[in-house]
């Protein structure tokens, strides 16, 4: 299989083995892209800036295209999967790490991932995210800041 049109995001490797590893004798498909279906969805809730909606493989793909541009993971840890009393739900917990690319600031984040599963392909991924520690890896904290939305650290 022809991986060039993932060469954008291999910043996210660890990630993708770590989804590898925790759905992939459920799913068909070479590559985290490939695991959802055509008309899959994927939203990541961020108590700050709400809901971002991604709807279809293709636009999820293209969603991830600058991840590398702003962040690079070096590993993954602490995995938990979690199946509903459908066989068709998995919850995954997992904690990425690695910096900000500009900034070289550390990131370190937590993940809740929500799956439904129908015929072997993702068709609704639901992931919580610590949006704040986005901003701190990637240096855009100040515009936040402003509202006494975060604390400094400092």
């Amino acid at each position: 299989m022809d991986h060039s049109k993932y060469e954008k995001v291999e910043s996210l490797r660890p990630f993708f083995d770590l989804i590898e590893e925790a759905i992939g004798d459920l799913v068909d498909g070479d590559h985290f892209f490939d695991y959802f279906a055509k008309d899959g969805v994927l939203e990541a809730k961020y108590a700050m800036s709400g809901v971002f909606r991604t709807e279809g493989r293709d636009k999820i793909l293209a969603s991830f295209q600058r991840y590398g541009d702003i962040l690079w993971l070096d590993s993954m840890s602490d995995l938990k999967v979690h199946y509903g009393r459908d066989p068709n739900e998995v919850i995954l917990e997992y904690t990425s790490h690695g910096k900000g690319v500009k900034t070289g600031n550390p990131y370190n984040n937590c993940y809740a991932s929500f799956i439904r599963l129908e015929n072997r392909k993702i068709k609704y991924w639901l992931d919580y995210i610590d949006q704040v520690e986005v901003m701190r890896a990637t240096g855009t904290t100040d515009r936040i800041k402003e509202r006494g939305a975060l604390q400094s650290s400092q």
